[in-house]
């Protein structure tokens, strides 16, 4: 959320992760309407934030950051 200047704390963050884990484990083990529609309001919050950051140029900076902790990542997988 620093890379579109909204400056809120890093607990927040944090809160909202694990917001977000709860809402997904609710969706699957509980089921129904209601964790599914707020499933898809953080997906279309996500959507936004993804959208401001293209328009902005932000994912390219973005994306040179991630490569190379992607790449560590694919590394330690075993793809036989």
């Amino acid at each position: 959320m620093g890379t579109l200047g909204l400056r809120l704390p890093r607990w927040l963050g944090r809160v909202l992760g694990v917001g977000e884990a709860g809402l997904g484990s609710a969706a699957l083990f509980v089921g129904g309407w209601l964790p599914a529609l707020l499933v898809g309001v953080a997906y279309a919050g996500f959507l936004a934030v993804v959208v401001l950051m293209m328009r902005r140029g932000e994912s390219f900076r973005l994306r040179a950051r991630l490569a190379p902790l992607l790449e560590e990542f694919l590394g330690t997988l075993e793809l036989d």
